[in-house]
């Protein structure tokens, strides 16, 4: 746990600084612009999804079922 302390304390302070850093300058929306365009690098160098490639992958969840009718009740008072 030591080890892995040394290793990750660094970097999530860094990631604390440039949070606030952000928060204090109002640009917290530019931290979040560059978040998900690093994820989209990320995910699009890993390839399509395993169903585009035609082998096998999890399921695709179904639908949800739609809501069955519920009778109204009368109050009477």
């Amino acid at each position: 746990m030591a080890r892995r302390s040394t290793d990750l304390l660094p970097q999530l302070l860094c990631l604390a600084a440039a949070e606030i850093r952000h928060a204090a300058r109002g640009t917290g929306g530019t931290l979040d612009r560059e978040a998900e365009r690093d994820l989209l690098h990320a995910l699009a160098a890993l390839g399509p999804p395993a169903r585009d490639r035609g082998t096998p992958g999890p399921p695709t969840p179904a639908s949800p079922p739609s809501p069955s009718p519920v009778s109204r009740a009368r109050m009477e008072g």
